[in-house]
């Protein structure tokens, strides 16, 4: 059966697999991240978080390179690695569509792969710093209010905060930049890895996720991320009537000593599914909008599935104006910013 199974796989993708297998279970997806549309690797990278010799990848990039799913460019000493978006589309689509394969061989490398991949983009050419959207996910994630004492010991509990930059014209005006920021949700997360009860863990959807009733509150994590973006419950915070009435009974309410982070909604990401199987279809473009989304005005975020090709965030994302925060650190956030454009300015 499973060398039936091996020869329906097309070449790219069977060598493809081939790689992740060599990574373990836990960095499979993170290099599948790596052959997002758009980014750029060498073989000295795919060596540093593998098990494989030099000549090995090299091997399985080579494969790739002939199947058309990447493209090589020579800069200096260096071979970069870029990946052809509508091959690697494919290869997300065949993933996707492998429920019956992984059925007859569910310890195979594809198994784990979901139908899809969330993202986020934020205009930053479009922000206000109106803070909308740290209201709103406050109340939609039951994120209580600590008082400014604890605010003042840097014990704030919002998953959602506004950095404001400024620069200094040469007219002797400020320029105020508006930079939303979030759990990035990681491909190959720094706070994954450090957790000692697997509390935050990375699902198939390209989620970074939480286990509250596991956190033990070692705050590991915080302290791995670069975000810094994870809050921790030094208190059980109370919601006195009538507050108590507005808490989203989608949510957990979290209790003394666990970390807490943005979690891209994932309540209105599971009501969204169950709707779209209900009436018998696929998730649609705009099914699921994150609460930050819903309530920014200037429509400045945009939230969606990148297996679609067709989506807003898709076309967003490859947008040129588009960044990943620290993205020389490697870890394939799925927040992309974009630019904001200044008149007169030439863009970077």
């Amino acid at each position: 059966m499973r060398q039936s199974y091996a020869r329906a796989i097309p070449r790219a993708w069977r060598h493809t697999a081939r790689l992740f297998e060599a990574l373990g279970d836990a960095h499979r997806q993170r290099i599948l991240l790596m052959f997002e549309p758009g980014e750029e690797l060498t073989v000295g990278q795919i060596v540093g978080a593998s098990t494989l010799s030099r000549s090995a990848v090299a091997h399985h990039l080579k494969v790739l390179r002939e199947a058309g799913v990447l493209h090589a460019q020579k800069v200096g000493k260096e071979v970069w690695y870029r990946t052809d978006p509508q091959a690697v589309r494919e290869v997300w689509r065949m993933m996707a569509d492998s429920k019956r394969a992984a059925k007859e061989a569910p310890n195979s490398a594809y198994a784990h792969f979901a139908n899809h991949k969330w993202a986020m983009a934020i205009d930053l050419n479009s922000c206000t710093g109106c803070s909308a959207c740290i209201v709103a996910c406050s109340a939609e994630n039951n994120v209580a209010v600590v008082g400014k004492e604890q605010i003042a010991r840097g014990r704030e509990l919002m998953w959602l905060r506004l950095e404001r930059y400024y620069e200094e014209n040469a007219d002797g005006t400020f320029d105020v930049r508006h930079v939303p920021m979030m759990c990035q949700q990681c491909g190959a997360a720094p706070c994954e890895s450090v957790c000692p009860v697997y509390a935050t863990y990375h699902n198939p959807e390209g989620l970074n996720a939480m286990i509250y009733n596991r956190c033990v509150g070692t705050r590991y994590c915080s302290n791995n991320c670069p975000y810094k973006v994870r809050a921790f419950n030094w208190y059980s915070y109370k919601f006195p009537a009538p507050l108590n009435w507005q808490l989203n009974p989608d949510v957990t309410v979290r209790d003394k000593g666990v970390m807490e982070k943005c979690t891209f909604c994932i309540q209105r990401i599971r009501v969204a599914k169950d709707t779209a199987k209900d009436e018998n279809r696929k998730v649609r473009d705009g099914d699921v909008v994150t609460a930050c989304a819903q309530t920014c005005p200037s429509k400045a975020i945009v939230f969606g599935d990148l297996m679609d090709p067709e989506s807003e965030i898709s076309k967003r994302v490859h947008s040129e104006r588009g960044y990943k925060v620290l993205g020389d650190l490697n870890t394939y956030p799925s927040v992309t910013y974009l630019k904001k454009v200044t008149r007169g300015v030439p863009a970077a």
